[in-house]
């Protein structure tokens, strides 16, 4: 999904995509298990993206 928004932008926008003026914002609903919490964050991690530590999936 980040490589498929990062083209997008890339085949629309003339200026670069800088990574320090994104901010990714992933949720997950409130009856998910620990376990499919872990799994966002892992995929978040594959991916670079930061998971903030104060945030639902820490």
């Amino acid at each position: 999904m980040k490589e498929d928004v990062e083209k997008t932008y890339a085949n629309r926008v003339t200026t670069d995509l800088k990574q320090d003026n994104v901010r990714w914002v992933l949720t997950v609903p409130a009856i998910w298990n620990d376990s499919a919490k872990q799994f966002m964050r892992f995929a978040a991690e594959q991916v670079n993206i930061m998971v903030d530590p104060t945030s639902a999936l820490s």
